[in-house]
């Protein structure tokens, strides 16, 4: 039996969130770990959303402050595309291939056109049908929150500069952690000049575990080499990363995005 997901962006812009700097930037680390929520989540949050008075104009903000932030390797190839028609490719692909409860496919030849397959039944659809709308119209858009960024290796360490976060034994585990994915906690003590009691607690204090932004770091690494690489191996390219080998990285990457690497690789 099918497990119909939805990706997080869609249902995360109705939910009650935190707009805290910890807040924000432990969501952007979870997120590039688990990027599908279960779509009857998605379906009741939106469902609760539809009760309250300008809940689509709410989401709409919020969609492109998390939009800003989301360093999923889905949003790493639709940051990547430079023309509509490669848009459509990468975005039809992906929802033909990952288990997604609705199949949302666009269409960009005389504007913009969206054809809907629902797979799994779930409330709200009308509500639900104009977020997904709203959601490919802003990835397309030349000024979408993922086309300010530059080519970057280290989306998470710069996500943590802009929101301002006041962990400097986090901020250096990030930066520590992209120099070598391959660290564990007390190598990353280290070479951040922490005792290891010390880097527990400023990991505890944000919320995350030392293997959770370790595991996002070495993802978003893998996701930028995936789209501006061809010619290395997956082998190579999860070594490069921080994985022991391909299969560790093919489970985490399901489990981020919903795709297998190769899947994921055919859309690059």
């Amino acid at each position: 039996m099918t497990h119909w997901k939805s990706y997080h962006l869609l249902g995360e812009s109705f939910a009650d969130t935190d707009d805290a700097p910890a807040s924000l930037f432990r969501w952007a680390v979870e997120r590039v770990v688990d990027g599908l929520t279960d779509h009857d989540v998605y379906s009741q949050t939106v469902a609760k959303a539809a009760t309250r008075q300008g809940a689509m104009q709410r989401a709409e903000r919020r969609m492109l402050q998390l939009m800003a932030l989301d360093a999923n390797p889905v949003a790493e190839l639709m940051r990547t595309v430079h023309d509509a028609s490669a848009f459509q490719m990468r975005w039809n692909g992906f929802n033909r291939m990952a288990p997604l409860g609705v199949e949302t496919l666009v269409s960009c030849d005389a504007g913009l056109r969206l054809q809907r397959e629902t797979r799994a039944a779930g409330l709200q659809d009308e509500m639900r049908e104009q977020a997904g709308a709203i959601c490919v119209s802003h990835l397309m858009a030349a000024d979408s929150p993922l086309r300010q960024r530059n080519d970057e290796i280290r989306p998470l360490a710069r996500h943590f500069g802009e929101l301002g976060y006041a962990n400097a034994a986090l901020r250096d585990s990030v930066d520590s952690l992209y120099a070598d994915p391959f660290a564990e906690l007390d190598q990353c003590a280290d070479a951040v000049g922490a005792s290891r009691r010390t880097l527990q607690r400023a990991f505890t204090q944000a919320g995350l575990s030392f293997r959770l932004l370790r595991q996002a770091v070495r993802l978003t690494l893998a996701s930028h080499a995936m789209c501006s690489t061809s010619g290395e191996s997956l082998t190579a390219i999860a070594h490069a990363s921080g994985f022991f080998d391909s299969a560790h990285l093919v489970r985490a990457w399901k489990q981020s995005c919903g795709l297998t690497p190769s899947q994921y690789r055919s859309l690059c």
